[in-house]
């Protein structure tokens, strides 16, 4: 949600999820994850619920287009509504 709300492209690559990562999690809980956490991680955000799309679906390319070099991903469109009205950026004011 955040690096769609800063201006990322909708197609957020694997590498910049698993790095993102860094910034989310304490000591502890990075020291607990499993080896295969993201893949975990992502399967469990890409399953519909309720009707509407998996949080965070993998982005497959149609055939004619160029595969990319790392998987990509979508934020579901109202996450990223709710990230842009929940967690906006407020200027600081000038001292």
């Amino acid at each position: 949600m955040d690096a769609r709300r800063l201006g990322h492209s909708p197609a957020l690559p694997h590498a910049l999820l698993e790095a993102a990562t860094e910034g989310y999690l304490t000591d502890t809980q990075h020291d607990l994850l499993e080896d295969d956490w993201l893949e975990q991680a992502l399967a469990d955000t890409a399953k519909p619920a309720r009707g509407a799309r998996g949080p965070l679906t993998r982005i497959r390319p149609r055939l004619g287009q160029p595969s990319p070099t790392q998987p990509h991903y979508r934020l579901a469109d109202y996450l990223e509504q709710h990230a842009r009205t929940t967690r906006r950026i407020f200027p600081v004011p000038p001292a």
